[in-house]
């Protein structure tokens, strides 16, 4: 019984190495239904998919396009896109386990490029695909979709393929932008927006910043996170705000003034919806609050205040952003900061909120 057993196991480590072992494959030229302002498309479009297939792997590639001239000259009668039977002849003569062969029409201003694999020893067509377009320029990513179809991928397959090649680019960027701001007493705007940051496949790192020029708040806004997921992730923040919003009316009679200083840590998640659109939301505890009050008399009193936690948090960041073909991003961010301070006798207790919302443009290199 156990050497049954030990027999089943062997047979099934050895069919699972064969079934891993990459097909001798070779590629014909395709056919020109109609002229499709491709020059030479027959024979440009395989070389192209050979490329690849190869990057691609799941084939062992003949190195050339067996062009129609060529089987013609072997007595193959040509009359189209090479059938089933025509595969297996194809096969014999060239050593070849499987032939990729297809089509190419174009139909109003839509380009149509069809392909299959067919298996030459059985006539199966072992893999489909078809892509179709109207811009020359997406030629060339149109075909490594078909390679990947013809690899056995489906179209969720593909996508997920390519959202995990991009996302394991190594992204670094800025961000300009500007915006507005407000506390309980007053609104301005919220000054010159300054994002540097880097965008890994597993690790993101980010600075928010608003300097005190041309404004009277400022933010110090750093951000790390880590993606053990595609489009999950988590992270965290720290933010250090300077209000002096209403500072900017001093000189005007009547007036309560208001200093709030403030310093938060923040925890979130990170959604990477897709290849172009990403968002976060983050929220936390304020650690230290310092709140400066100065009423119509000029008198001046201090509040200060150590780690405080309510619901809703004090601090809250939220961002979402869009990525566009040209490496260019629209980015748009919303920030509250607070806390609550009290005297130094407890006698008295104030707080104080600063809300920020902002757009900025964004680009990024790849490394």
């Amino acid at each position: 019984m156990k050497k049954i057993i030990l027999v089943f196991f062997l047979t099934l480590i050895i069919a699972g190495f064969l079934s891993g072992e990459e097909i001798t494959t070779g590629i014909v030229e395709f056919e020109e239904k109609n002229d499709t302002g491709i020059d030479n498309a027959g024979v440009i479009i395989p070389e192209v998919l050979v490329s690849h297939l190869k990057n691609i792997g799941t084939y062992t590639l003949s190195e050339r396009v067996l062009l129609k001239k060529v089987l013609e000259e072997q007595a193959l009668q040509m009359s189209g896109m090479i059938d089933e039977e025509m595969a297996g002849e194809v096969g014999k003569l060239f050593g070849l386990e499987a032939i990729v062969t297809g089509s190419i029409m174009k139909i109003g201003e839509e380009i149509t490029i069809s392909g299959r694999v067919i298996k030459t020893e059985t006539g199966e067509i072992i893999a489909s695909g078809t892509v179709e377009f109207s811009d020359l320029d997406m030629l060339k990513e149109n075909l490594e979709k078909l390679a990947y179809f013809l690899s056995g991928y489906s179209e969720d397959d593909y996508k997920k393929v390519k959202l995990s090649y991009k996302l394991s680019k190594n992204n670094y960027g800025v961000r300009l932008g500007s915006g507005y701001a407000q506390n309980h007493n007053d609104a301005g705007s919220s000054g010159l927006l300054l994002s540097l940051f880097y965008q890994g496949e597993k690790f993101g790192a980010e600075f928010n910043g608003i300097p005190p020029i041309m404004t009277n708040v400022a933010l110090v806004n750093p951000v790390v996170s880590f993606f053990p997921f595609a489009h999950l992730g988590f992270g965290t923040s720290f933010i250090f705000c300077s209000d002096e919003l209403s500072k900017a009316d001093k000189d005007e009679l009547g007036e309560d003034h208001w200093h709030g200083e403030y310093m938060s840590v923040l925890f979130g998640i990170n959604l990477r919806a897709s290849e172009a659109l990403r968002g976060s939301i983050y929220m936390g505890p304020t650690i230290d609050t310092r709140i400066v009050y100065e009423d119509e008399a000029n008198v001046e009193k201090e509040y200060t205040e150590g780690f405080q936690f309510e619901f809703p948090p004090p601090a809250i960041t939220l961002d979402a952003e869009y990525w566009f073909p040209n490496n260019m991003s629209l980015r748009f961010m919303f920030i509250m900061a607070g806390g609550d301070g009290t005297l130094e006798d407890g006698s008295d207790e104030e707080g104080m909120t600063t809300l920020f919302l902002t757009l900025s443009l964004g680009y990024k290199f790849s490394l």
